[in-house]
């Protein structure tokens, strides 16, 4: 089994991550949307700019994060990573999130302006498929 193959097929139909922040010492986790651009490895998720989070990610922009699957048991994890600003806007990877999301069309189309576009870096996953099949790549 190739483990990139099956990262590509979990990034591509799950919907969401359970995203971990931590700051002096608390470990925050919330649900959130995401959209991955397998040609520049990247995942992007969006949060209102007045979010709580956006604060945290501010004081310590390294997280964890796994997807959170649709159907089964195969995810995707990742320690260690590091969340940025995006330059991009949300409506530059619009198509994305609606792509996999088509509800998320309506999100962006009454909130794109209030919300924040991040970019989650990160070299390394672990992927799960099943018990007999889970191992770390490198991107």
């Amino acid at each position: 089994m190739d483990l990139k193959i099956e990262f590509e097929k979990i990034m591509a139909t799950d919907e969401m991550i359970a995203l971990a922040t931590s700051v002096d010492g608390k470990a925050n986790v919330r649900v959130v949307n995401f959209y991955y651009d397998p040609e520049a490895k990247i995942v992007y998720f969006t949060s209102f700019n007045k979010n709580p989070k956006v604060a945290e990610l501010e004081q310590n922009n390294v997280v964890a994060f796994t997807t959170i699957p649709n159907q089964g048991t195969a995810h995707a994890r990742a320690q260690g990573a590091k969340v940025v600003l995006s330059d991009k806007s949300v409506y530059d990877v619009e198509a994305g999130f609606v792509s996999k999301i088509p509800h998320y069309a309506q999100t962006i189309a009454m909130a794109g302006p209030n919300l924040n576009l991040y970019e989650i870096h990160f070299d390394e996953v672990k992927v799960t498929v099943d018990m007999q099949n889970s191992g770390i790549i490198q991107l």
